[in-house]
């Protein structure tokens, strides 16, 4: 409040009319609609402003029993408004693939990384003139963003998402060899059927299309007048009464892929497991939202600036990686991945190191034959333990290290290209059932400080951390060590 009242004096009226947040003027906000357009279309889906909750850290005068109009919740760092999270710097790096393939096999590898490379980082200890008890800015920004209604929070409802919308990646995409099904552990199970039958349809693997179908299940915001120029959209009854896009082309169509689309095996399994999002058009009539029932609806209408509907939903899925398409059929940008977690640091050498690390990453996975792969649910684990105070130096984290002959020796070197992504090692045979695959891969999980995951530890058997892979990538290379 102290704050407001300074801005106050300083002659910023601090009315809040669209977002009602206490503790920051809206005027602070980017003059480009997009930033209060999100906030207000966040707050308005919701049903409330956003609720951020940080653990405070505690010393011998810190109150942790006595609620507050400032501090609702004792013993938290309470925050109401998008500039907490969508006001923190951030360090992100895109690598751009030789194909599509490179480019999936890229976003598995990375993964793994997310978590460690956020420890690493990590540098927020101070939320709204506070000391947290945490270091690192990720569960800011995705309770800062998260748009989703009680129903959508709630574990027993059909309609549950597990995550916010800005969140940590929910799913592997790749076909490569190391990657199995039961590493894709987290459930969701409301995905865009509509979105994930017609891909499949087309002839997108089911890993991809789920991948896809998963971001449609959120609704676009914000969205933009001219977006919404379709047949569909030209008048706005109230719900239950006939208008006039009962008989349109695009409704019509809509009901004719649907029936055709639940025909094969595959698909009537699709429609039963998957749910669709709500409509983002509350007042049309019941043609409407049995058309307009999830984000794929903007897939219908006319092509606005090449894949502005896709971008639209794929921008505001703000995940720990990004997979980007290229931005048109006729781009000379190719298939990219973007890293996304890290913080930002306070000079440039230590922003430069960091992008240094994991360019030496991208480096490392694309030359050797390594296995990162852990289950989704150990990953959101390891990222949650990164956000623990001094987590660098007290906490572990769950890392996967290599067993018995394949512990030895130099790193075997990967043959990607000649598999076009989906292989590292032609003489890996997955053997057994998927009961015992899962077992044996568990059998390499082990909880490791980042000192061990970054320079490999001898006494258990664990030598390959990435700073000596570093060193045997230099010498394969032939890089003078002085020069890297």
């Amino acid at each position: 409040m102290r704050y407001i009242e300074r801005c106050e004096e300083r002659g910023i009226e601090q009315s809040n009319k669209y977002t009602a947040q206490k503790f920051i003027p809206e005027k602070l906000c980017s003059p480009h609609p997009r930033f209060l357009g999100l906030a207000m279309c966040i707050k308005e889906r919701r049903g409330c402003k956003v609720e951020i909750k940080v653990p405070i850290f505690e010393d011998e005068r810190t109150n942790l029993t006595e609620a507050t109009e400032a501090e609702p919740f004792p013993g938290q760092i309470y925050m109401d408004s998008m500039h907490f999270g969508m006001g923190c710097a951030c360090l992100q790096l895109t690598y751009e693939s030789q194909n599509i393939n490179h480019a999936r096999f890229l976003y598995d590898m990375f993964l793994p990384w997310t978590p460690i490379m956020s420890v690493l980082s990590a540098s927020t200890p101070l939320l709204k003139g506070q000391i947290s008890d945490h270091d690192f800015r990720w569960e800011v920004i995705e309770q800062s963003t998260d748009c989703r209604t009680p129903d959508e929070k709630d574990p027993n409802s059909i309609n549950y998402i597990p995550k916010s919308r800005y969140s940590t990646v929910s799913r592997y995409i790749s076909n490569h060899q190391y990657v199995k099904n039961f590493h894709n552990d987290v459930n969701f199970r409301k995905l865009c059927a509509e979105v994930r039958l017609a891909l499949i349809r087309e002839g997108l693997d089911e890993r991809l299309a789920d991948h896809i179908a998963q971001l449609f299940i959120r609704e676009p915001i914000p969205v933009y007048e001219p977006e919404l120029a379709f047949p569909t959209l030209n008048n706005s009854p109230k719900k239950g009464e006939t208008c006039d896009c009962a008989a349109s082309p695009l409704v019509m169509q809509h009901s004719e892929d649907t029936q055709a689309l639940s025909g094969p095996e595959e698909a009537q399994k699709a429609a039963a497991d998957d749910q669709t999002s709500f409509s983002s058009f509350p007042n049309h009539c019941q043609s409407c939202y049995d058309m307009a029932n999830c984000s794929a609806h903007f897939l219908r209408g006319p092509a606005l600036d090449g894949n502005a509907h896709f971008e639209n939903v794929q921008s505001t899925n703000w995940n720990s990686l990004r997979f980007k398409n290229p931005p048109t059929e006729d781009s000379k940008i190719g298939w990219r991945v973007e890293f996304r977690p890290m913080d930002i640091q306070l000079t440039d050498f230590e922003n430069s190191a960091l992008a240094i690390a994991v360019g030496m990453i991208n480096n490392i996975i694309n030359t050797f034959d390594l296995d990162f792969v852990l289950p989704i649910s150990l990953v959101d684990e390891n990222m949650k333990r990164a956000h623990n105070r001094n987590g660098l130096l007290q906490t572990k984290f769950w890392w996967k290290v290599p067993l018995g002959s394949e512990a030895a020796g130099p790193t075997r070197l990967a043959v990607l290209r000649d598999s076009n992504f989906l292989s590292s090692n032609p003489e890996y045979v997955a053997l057994g059932s998927p009961e015992e695959q899962k077992a044996e891969d568990e059998a390499r999980y082990a909880e490791l400080y980042v000192w061990q995951i970054l320079n490999g530890d001898e006494s258990i058997g664990f030598t390959r951390g990435l700073i000596p892979m570093c060193h045997e990538l230099m010498q394969l290379k032939q890089w003078p060590e002085q020069e890297v």
